[in-house]
């Protein structure tokens, strides 16, 4: 009888501890960290707000998938766009000399000419609206006879910037390159060849060039200990995690240079011990000259430190005045109703990114919509302080599981004893 009463109380203990955990991942799907209230808008209509580097940078997931939001416990839904390209009058077409399609694989190259040797180091390409992804490849060429790897392979859906009307734009941002020929190749085994009307480069300098970058703060820059030797490392540190997509950096001394850079992350993984390593990993290369100072990122990084390191060989190292950093700027775009109070939320890292119907009607929604102004942001909590390191390991997960087990198989054990003695009564 006794033995009973314990099969039944454990059982009872344990689906207990099973509610618990559901209901505490539940109740973290509501847990935000950040709040502000929108300021109320004069009429109804579609609203832009500009998520700033330090929203960005404070939520909680890498595609800014924790954001929300809310009129009283309403969801309201919303889409998230790049800035447009800059003006017209800023653009330079290069020459389209060719744009044929292969069926043996199933493809189109489009072959381009920049026959100053323009220094590029993005492309913008204009076509008709298509709904559709592709995987495309860039090469250079000097003769059009042998050509060279410019960027791997990499989706459309990731380079539009804008879609208006009947047309939409692809940004392509590629190493700092002068190529003479540019050959992109179009993958069309899934769906028909796309219709491009042109292609071309922004013709202002700077951040003039890129009306569609934000400028992150300021950064700590230090010299940290070398790799190896003949290098150069240098830590560039920021209050807080920034989506960094472009760097500038501003060499004081010398005056002549001509370095390889390499800009690093360094990433925190944990071995089949559970201890914690690290490592650094490449994201991004390129040349430094005194008048090609501006790096693009292999793929938008967000990271509270990034390490830039310079291989100097026998030359005297580089002295850095400043590194600054850039980011996409990212616009939030929702219909909002006169009269009603909305909040803005985000921070909340298990919450899943939304699906919207509006986001497949971002294309009919116009460019200039007004702005939207937030009041200060409050604190709804605090991180989450982090579990003690023993308890994460996967160990502690298989030996919680064998001790389970064997209870579980002890007590069943002495259940049939029992049920046997009585039988034998």
């Amino acid at each position: 009888m006794r033995t009973t009463k314990l099969y039944k109380i454990f059982i009872v203990c344990f689906f207990c501890a099973v509610a618990l955990l559901f209901v505490k991942a539940y109740a973290q799907k509501g847990n935000f960290e950040w709040q502000a209230t929108i300021k109320p808008v004069p009429q109804n209509g579609f609203y832009h707000l500009s998520l700033s580097p330090s929203i960005i940078g404070l939520s909680a997931q890498p595609q800014m998938g924790d954001i929300r939001i809310f009129q009283d416990q309403q969801e309201i839904p919303y889409f998230i766009r790049e800035n447009e390209p800059q003006a017209a009058s800023s653009f330079d077409t290069l020459t389209v000399l060719s744009y044929r399609q292969y069926d043996h694989p199933k493809h189109s190259e489009l072959i381009v000419g920049n026959t100053n040797k323009k220094q590029l180091n993005q492309l913008l390409v204009f076509m008709n609206n298509a709904s559709t992804d592709k995987d495309m490849q860039l090469s250079g060429s000097y003769d059009q006879k042998k050509w060279y790897a410019v960027r791997e392979t990499f989706p459309l859906s990731n380079t539009i910037v804008r879609s208006t009307g009947t047309e939409m734009v692809a940004l392509l941002q590629l190493p700092a390159t002068s190529y003479a020929y540019y050959k992109l190749s179009i993958s069309d085994s899934l769906s028909a060849p796309l219709y491009i009307t042109k292609v071309g480069l922004d013709t202002l300098p700077s951040k003039k060039e890129n009306p569609y970058l934000d400028q992150l703060p300021e950064a700590r820059l230090k010299q940290v200990k070398a790799r190896q030797a003949s290098t150069s490392l240098w830590q560039l540190s920021y209050d807080q995690a920034m989506l960094i997509q472009q760097l500038n950096l501003e060499v004081s001394s010398p005056k002549l240079f001509r370095r390889e850079i390499t800009v690093l992350s360094k990433e925190v993984y944990r071995d089949r011990r559970g201890r914690n390593k690290e490592d650094y990993v490449v994201v991004g290369r390129g040349v430094l000259l005194p008048d090609q100072s501006v790096l693009t990122l292999d793929n938008e990084v967000k990271a509270k430190q990034l390490y830039i390191e310079v291989n100097d060989e026998d030359n005297v190292p580089l002295n850095f005045q400043k590194i600054t950093g850039w980011q996409r700027r990212y616009d939030l775009i929702t219909y909002l109703e006169m009269g009603k109070e909305y909040r803005f939320v985000f921070g909340n890292p298990t919450i899943a990114a939304p699906h919207y119907d509006l986001s497949y009607f971002a294309h009919t929604i116009q460019d200039q919509t007004p702005p939207l102004t937030l009041e200060t942001f409050q604190r709804l909590k605090q991180p989450t302080t982090e579990e003690p390191r023993v308890f994460k390991t996967v160990y502690w997960f298989w030996a919680g599981l064998v001790l389970v087990l064997t209870l579980l198989l002890w007590m069943s054990n002495n259940l049939l004893k029992e049920m046997k003695r009585k039988k034998g009564a």
